[in-house]
C-alpha cells in the first residue's frame, strides 16, 4: 500500500511541477559519428547536430569535431546540405563548432544530383545554424 501512495505522490508531484504539460523537451544534439552509425533508421529523421562546419571549395562537411576534420576520418562526418535561406549563416560558421537543425539524408547522392567536395554519402539537409 505504501508503494502505491508513493506512485501517487511521485505522479501528482510530476503533473504539477513548471513546465510540465504539452511542452516537448529538446533532444539532445546529435554528432556525426553518432548518425552515421545509425543512418538506415535515421533517415529521413528531423535532427540536432553538434558539428564543427567546414564550408570551403571542395569540402562541405558537418565533422564531430576540428580534430576530427584534421584526421579525414569520413565516419566523422556528413556531409552538408543547405538552401540559400540558410547560406548566411552557414558562410559565417565555417570553421566553427555549431548546433545544426535539419533533415538527415542516408545517402544524398540517390536523388541523381551531382554533389562536389562531400566528406560522406550521408549528409544534412540544413534548415537551421545557431552557434
Amino acid at each position: 500500500m505504501k508503494l502505491h501512495a508513493l506512485i501517487i505522490v511521485l505522479l501528482a508531484t510530476g503533473c504539477a511541477a513548471p513546465g510540465s504539460g504539452n511542452a516537448v523537451p529538446e533532444a539532445p544534439a546529435w554528432k556525426s559519428s553518432q548518425l552515421n552509425v545509425r543512418k538506415k533508421e535515421m533517415d529521413g529523421a528531423e535532427v540536432g547536430l553538434d558539428a564543427f562546419l567546414v564550408h570551403e571549395p571542395e569540402s562541405y562537411g558537418l565533422w564531430d569535431s576540428e580534430a576530427a576534420w584534421k584526421s579525414g576520418d569520413s565516419s566523422l562526418c556528413i556531409s552538408l546540405i543547405y538552401p540559400k535561406g540558410v547560406a548566411e549563416a552557414v558562410h559565417r560558421s565555417n570553421r566553427k563548432q555549431v548546433l545544426l537543425h535539419g533533415t538527415f539524408v542516408r545517402n544524398v547522392t540517390a536523388d541523381g544530383g551531382l554533389y562536389l567536395g562531400l566528406c560522406n554519402y550521408t549528409g544534412l539537409r540544413v534548415s537551421g545554424v545557431s552557434s
